[in-house]
């Protein structure tokens, strides 16, 4: 029978962060093909200035700290009937999970991430996780609900905006293929994975800066 050390040893790892860090989480976890993977989605068909380069430098700081890191610029698959980028979402989902990743980085083409900023998400080890954003109108207050502040560590949320999400692949199992598209708007999404037993996350030390602000849903309440 193989020991943790005879499994190590069989896997083939990209540079040595990466080893270390499966050896680090190798006794609570569950085996999977690629651990500690992720598939960052860019979302969105025309980029903002200067976020493209935010992007590639904050995957390349994520694979040096030893996760396996994809980056894939998704096609537009969408129909007249259907809003652009849910389709995109649903097909990065689908796409993580059929090459086999843990995890998937939605994330739009106007943001603008920290190095880290993928990298302390996926260390938080949940099932639905985002950065904290600003709200414009009130800026010591998220986009979201509950309006919590900076500098609180992780929080439980009723939803975030869709503008960053990274989500475990697993999510699948219960969700659908088509979360995004059936569910229209983040408010939703979340009563959707909520009707799962799952609940999303904010990273509220961990901000992200955007080119534009989420559009706003006008007199539509998800509170």
């Amino acid at each position: 029978m193989l020991d943790n050390t005879d499994i190590i040893r069989a896997i083939i790892f990209a540079n040595p962060a990466e080893q270390q860090l499966y050896a680090k989480r190798y006794s609570y976890s569950y085996p999977h093909g690629s651990p500690n993977s992720c598939l960052v989605a860019s979302i969105g068909t025309m980029w903002s200035p200067g976020a493209w380069a935010k992007v590639a430098d904050m995957v390349m700081y994520t694979r040096q700290q030893g996760f396996n890191c994809w980056w894939e610029e998704l096609s537009d698959t969408s129909s007249v009937n259907q809003p652009m980028t849910n389709t995109m979402r649903n097909d990065a989902l689908l796409k993580a999970s059929s090459i086999g990743v843990e995890y998937v980085l939605a994330l739009d083409n106007d943001a603008l991430p920290e190095p880290d900023m993928l990298v302390r998400l996926m260390n938080a080890e949940v099932t639905c996780i985002a950065p904290f954003i600003s709200d414009t109108r009130a800026e010591e207050v998220c986009i979201g609900s509950p309006r919590r502040p900076t500098g609180q560590s992780q929080q439980p949320m009723k939803w975030v905006p869709f503008t960053a999400l990274l989500l475990h692949t697993s999510i699948l199992n219960c969700i659908g293929v088509r979360p995004f598209t059936d569910t229209g708007n983040e408010g939703q999404f979340f009563r959707l994975l909520a009707r799962y037993g799952h609940r999303v996350w904010m990273d509220t030390d961990n901000q992200l800066l955007v080119a534009s602000p989420p559009s706003y849903p006008g007199e539509l309440s998800w509170d």
